[in-house]
């Protein structure tokens, strides 16, 4: 009885097996799906979209540096999906959804 008194609870930071979430943004969730950033932009100009690779690079910079802090703007989100239908990626609302986690 008295090891369970005495017994450590184990969580997820503590555990050594249990590897740890890694809290990701918006932007790192989704172009990780398409394979990356140079990935997304080729996909745009062969839809014909004014979306050049530096633009998609910022949404993973910090405003500081000119970027949109790990956020998709809204203003891409529709080109996102339909880029994601035409190369059969499944987005889910989570991967769209502008939190980190």
């Amino acid at each position: 009885m008295t090891g369970l008194l005495n017994a450590q609870v184990e969580t997820a930071e503590t555990s050594p097996t249990k590897p740890q979430k890694i809290k990701r943004s918006q932007a790192e969730r989704v172009l990780e799906k398409f394979g990356g950033a140079s990935r997304l932009a080729r996909i745009f100009k062969e839809m014909g979209l004014d979306r050049n690779r530096a633009t998609v690079y910022k949404w993973l910079y910090p405003r500081e540096r000119g970027g949109t802090d790990g956020l998709i703007p809204t203003s891409a989100w529709g080109d996102v999906m339909n880029a994601a239908r035409l190369e059969g990626i499944l987005l889910t609302a989570e991967d769209m959804d502008p939190r980190v986690f």
